[in-house]
């Protein structure tokens, strides 16, 4: 679906606290966006700002139009902006890159539970940031489960297996530092409201809530900054866990599947298993509305939407049973600011699908200058730390004369990083 269909079929929407906007003079290029239906590739975040993007709004069947589910915040500190991703599913990365996000700040990762639609990118971000600029290691927040083996640091052991190979054969063949470690964080799921993670000099605090999906484990999350909110039910049937976590926020993002008997259809299966997983395992649209009147949020949002014309009529009737506060549907890169004076931008990232990723400014967390950073924003790869390949495998290789064939590329090289100058 194109960016013009998108806004003729959803709309655009600005809510506002009734508040008086500061006249546009008294704002900054770091506190107005520069178009308010559209945020271009790498346009900062507004100063004291959230900016909140869905990199994927959809189902386990991902597509083209719709990864699975992963929410991108942002947020513009006095040191320079923050990112946070709460779940990252099957595509979400191709999302997070058509959105020109710096990759030197994508080190934070909270996971609501572990079904594949919801991790499935998660071996991808952490190979994938040992050569896109990532200097830390991946932080991943997770919750522990009834069992052992169902809680984060099981799912490390078998992420840091899976991707051995991998890792060591990146390892002193690219500027990593410490993008190779993989730092896991599990907590206990049960603990209602509780903090898992915050940064006293930001003020930032990301807070979980046991949410009832399936089986033990599952969580909410909320994160809250300079008196903006964004939560997140994760995947969940309705409870009061969650209503608790998400009163008042900013932004509430719960899950909604579509009605039973499109689903019935849509996975031609029988429709009292359509019944269950709609009604029972997930969220109903109406039950959805239920959980968003009680926690009235300034916005609620929701995903994990097949999206298509002729259904979202269907979904806002089924939701206006229950729910009368203003609501979106999440789209793939639809974008929801944040601002103090109480307003809500909804606008959308405006891509182009380029050859080669953003250029990387090559910081650490807060946009500081890595240690050791050469001209470039990267110190060259240590080679001693790299692993060499048998030599009979390098007897194999044919050699060729590189300097003799090379080619200087064309002024106007389209594949050439742009910057943001």
């Amino acid at each position: 679906m194109t960016v013009l269909l998108k806004l003729l079929f959803l709309g655009a929407v600005s809510v506002s606290s009734g508040a008086p906007a500061p006249a546009e003079d008294d704002r900054d290029t770091m506190t107005m966006p520069r178009n308010k239906l559209f945020v271009f590739p790498r346009e900062p975040v507004a100063r004291g700002s959230m900016r909140i993007t869905a990199l994927g709004s959809g189902m386990p069947y991902t597509r083209r139009a719709q990864a699975a589910p992963s929410w991108l915040v942002q947020i513009g500190t006095d040191k320079g902006e923050d990112t946070f991703i709460f779940d990252f599913g099957s595509s979400a990365m191709q999302n997070l890159n058509a959105a020109g996000v710096d990759w030197s700040k994508v080190n934070r990762i909270f996971l609501t539970h572990y079904h594949v639609d919801h991790t499935g990118d998660l071996p991808g971000i952490w190979g994938a940031g040992m050569v896109m600029g990532r200097q830390l290691p991946l932080n991943v927040h997770g919750p522990t489960g009834a069992k052992t083996e169902h809680g984060l640091n099981h799912l490390c052991e078998g992420l840091r297996a899976f991707a051995q190979w991998d890792i060591d054969s990146r390892r002193g063949r690219v500027s990593s530092k410490r993008s190779d470690e993989l730092a896991c964080h599990e907590f206990d799921y049960s603990k209602k409201n509780q903090t898992v993670w915050s940064d006293t000099e930001t003020g930032v605090e990301v807070l979980s809530t046991p949410v009832t999906h399936i089986i033990d484990g599952p969580v909410g999350y909320r994160l809250n900054w300079n008196g903006l909110s964004f939560a997140f039910s994760g995947d969940t049937n309705p409870n009061t866990f969650f209503v608790d976590l998400a009163k008042n926020a900013t932004v509430a993002v719960h899950e909604a599947l579509v009605p039973k008997e499109f689903l019935s259809l849509a996975m031609s299966i029988p429709m009292q298993d359509a019944d269950h997983i709609v009604n029972h395992v997930h969220t109903a649209v109406h039950s959805a509305g239920v959980v968003l009147q009680r926690a009235t949020p300034k916005l609620g949002v929701l995903y994990h939407i097949w999206l298509d014309a002729h259904l979202v009529p269907f979904v806002m009737d089924d939701l206006r049973k229950t729910y009368t506060g203003p609501v979106a549907i999440a789209d793939d890169l639809m974008v929801f600011e944040l601002f103090p004076d109480g307003e809500i931008r909804r606008r959308t990232h405006l891509t182009v699908d380029r050859p080669v990723p953003t250029p990387s400014r090559g910081s650490d967390s807060h946009g500081e200058a890595a240690e050791g950073e050469g001209g470039d924003g990267h110190a060259a790869a240590n080679r001693s730390e790299a692993l060499g390949m048998s030599q009979w495998l390098q007897d194999a290789m044919i050699e060729i004369d590189h300097d003799a064939l090379k080619t200087a590329p064309p002024a106007e090289c389209p594949l050439t990083p742009q910057s943001d100058d």
